[in-house]
């Protein structure tokens, strides 16, 4: 937990700060530098291309009637035309506007007919290639790979099942073969009726694989809901019993000021359980007092779960930003694949609690429980492969950076036409994985210019967001 570092330069409008997969530097470089946050989408509607963005503007979509609901959480109601101006109320599954490819295919039908008759929870998804080597291995691998972060188990049996491709660009997600715990079920099928009743989704046929990602891993009250995270502190530290360890941080990496972590007496991997307690003071004067609570604990096929409780108890979507860097449940991830990270600052302890060399050695102790329990959850995941994982952080990087290419093959348009949509947005350079090296564009600013109406997705991928959805209605 001591293992992130916030950097920023304050610009919105662009990827300020990103993660690295471990296979392209060092693990001490990595560490320095993995806490660099995605910032990400906001596709407001309901404006004209050319429009300015104002991040915290809140969705404009005219009241539907009976299922308003439903389409407030798309803006297939009102959306932008090819030359700008306001549709009129169109209705999310009024088809594609005139110059969007149309669905060809049938698979809009073909997804419907398929919920309906098997009774399963699943939805046809859209790969859109994105940099030199991206393809159906690698988009299966990060599937699977974000399926596992939210619960699933992705048994070895799932392969062939969980994703199927029907066409180049297109595949049927089977949630319901991915090995998901029943409370998984109702969140995740509800997002999928949301991203079906969307513009997109009548238009193509399908929806963004990374739009799904964004809407499910990087939303952060849809993560708690799929994940199962206790709604309260008090249910949490229920859940996992007394906190014995606890080791005083006087040197972060991720708090602004001083930290204390406390965990329990873990027997195995399922039983790990850490919390850590930041605020203001000073833990050697005795005037320390926290005001949120960062956790981690372990879900039953062998991920760790993230979740952040504020002073009086309740779920918050991400770390307040006054205190510490830690983002939402989303950037802990990446760092933490593999368990509770040591104290890396030399002299980070003291003020009382353990030393730093027993915290370490704790953490090396329990990463080994962690890898006895995963070895006794058989799944298509290989925790061997230290930069597997980074194929789940592309589906949503690609898309929250997409190249005029990549946006052709999303809205299905002819470049040429692709490029007249995003004549004066702003482009910048992908920095980190340095997959490709053509212009990017900023989510939020191209979403505007879509051709059809979308569901929209939190303005940053893994931190404070100006807009963060809870479609659920909790």
């Amino acid at each position: 937990m001591e293992s992130c570092l916030a950097m920023s330069t304050g610009r919105e409008r662009s990827l300020t700060a990103r993660w690295l997969p471990a296979s392209r530097v060092g693990a001490g470089v990595r560490l320095l530098l993995a806490a660099l946050a995605l910032v990400t989408c906001d596709a407001c509607v309901g404006r004209a291309p050319d429009a300015p963005v104002d991040v915290a503007e809140p969705l404009r979509v005219a009241d539907a009637g009976p299922d308003s609901a439903a389409r407030r959480a798309t803006d297939g109601s009102q959306r932008a035309g090819p030359d700008g101006a306001l549709g009129a109320g169109a209705d999310a599954n009024d088809g594609a506007e005139p110059d969007a490819a149309p669905d060809s295919t049938g698979l809009a039908g073909q997804d419907a007919a398929w919920g309906a008759t098997q009774g399963r929870v699943q939805i046809h998804l859209r790969w859109a290639p994105a940099y030199p080597g991206d393809s159906h291995t690698r988009v299966a691998q990060g599937v699977r790979w974000v399926l596992s972060l939210l619960g699933a188990q992705v048994p070895p049996e799932s392969k062939g099942a969980v994703v199927t491709w029907l066409s180049p660009q297109v595949f049927r997600l089977d949630l319901s073969a991915a090995g998901f715990p029943a409370h998984a079920m109702p969140p995740l099928r509800h997002v999928c009726d949301l991203l079906r009743a969307s513009g997109e989704f009548s238009a193509r046929g399908s929806v963004d694989v990374g739009r799904f990602v964004m809407l499910t891993l990087n939303t952060s009250a849809h993560y708690y809901a799929v994940t199962g995270m206790p709604a309260t502190w008090q249910a949490f530290h229920a859940l996992h019993g007394p906190l014995v360890h606890e080791a005083h941080v006087l040197k972060s990496l991720v708090a602004y000021g001083q930290r204390r972590l406390r965990g329990v007496a873990a027997q195995s991997g399922a039983d790990i359980a850490w919390v850590a307690e930041e605020g203001p003071g000073d833990l050697r004067a005795g005037t320390f007092a926290w005001h949120e609570r960062e956790v981690i604990d372990v879900m039953a096929n062998g991920q760790l779960r993230f979740g952040v409780y504020d002073v009086s108890g309740q779920l918050r979507p991400w770390a307040d930003p006054q205190h510490s860097a830690a983002g939402k449940p989303t950037r802990c991830m990446f760092c933490h694949e593999s368990g509770v990270e040591p104290m890396w600052l030399p002299g980070a302890a003291g003020g009382g609690g353990m030393s730093q060399a027993a915290f370490n050695k704790l953490q090396s102790d329990q990463r080994w429980l962690l890898s006895d329990l995963r070895a006794t959850r058989p799944s298509l995941l290989r925790y061997d492969i230290a930069d597997e994982h980074s194929q789940g952080e592309l589906l949503y990087v690609a898309f929250a950076e997409p190249t005029a290419a990549r946006l052709a093959a999303e809205w299905g348009l002819p470049l040429p036409d692709t490029l007249l949509r995003l004549k004066g947005l702003e482009t910048h350079h992908e920095l980190v994985y340095h997959a490709w090296t053509a212009p990017s564009y900023d989510r939020r600013q191209v979403d505007l210019v879509s051709p059809y109406g979308v569901v929209r997705v939190p303005t940053h991928a893994t931190l404070q967001s100006s807009y963060e959805p809870d479609l659920l209605g909790n």
